[in-house]
């Protein structure tokens, strides 16, 4: 009799946590709308940002704001303070480049071939965003300190650094750590 009292008491208290984990979840998850993650993460995906404040670096997923009080986006960092960021013409579509501070190469940020929804326009100004091509520095555009340049993985459907210019790193409001919806 005193096997079933500790099993029942075990089950309840596992079930307590599990409820008490998934209304965490569910408060503290950042949701994902739009396309421009794909194919990453989808619309209606909710995701935990690291619990313990993960220094930002290239090529993380970041729940992010483009300047006080804007939405909260998720997007991927290109770029940060120093490197220079560039799209230039290819066989599939626009290509961005990076070129991290202090190197000479640049490096391809891998994206799905696109057109950028017939964005005519060139990247990237001095403030980051897209803009008249005569105004494109074929060397690219340097990200000021602060900064970064976000970029989502379907840029074809994505609203980014590329519409909003440089987004402050004081406004990352953390790296992405885990996907808890859908499981």
């Amino acid at each position: 009799m005193r096997a079933w009292r500790v099993v029942g008491a075990v089950t309840a208290i596992a079930g307590v946590l599990a409820v008490v984990a998934v209304a965490a979840a569910a408060i503290l998850a950042v949701p994902v709308s739009g396309g421009s993650m794909r194919p990453t993460l989808t619309e209606g995906d909710r995701v935990l940002l690291h619990p313990f404040g993960a220094d930002v670096e290239r090529g993380d997923v970041v729940a992010a704001r483009f300047g006080p009080g804007e939405p909260l986006v998720v997007k991927r960092v290109i770029a940060l303070p120093g490197d220079a960021v560039r799209a230039v013409p290819g066989d599939r579509g626009p290509l961005v480049q990076v070129r991290h501070a202090g190197e000479a190469d640049w490096r391809t940020v891998p994206t799905p071939p696109g057109d950028w929804a017939g964005d005519p326009e060139a990247c990237c100004l001095p403030d980051g965003r897209a803009g008249d091509p005569a105004l494109v520095d074929p060397d690219g555009a340097v990200v000021p300190g602060g900064s970064a340049f976000l970029l989502g993985d379907d840029p074809a459907r994505s609203d980014d650094s590329r519409a909003f210019g440089w987004a402050p790193l004081a406004e990352v409001r953390g790296v992405v750590w885990l996907r808890v919806w859908p499981p």
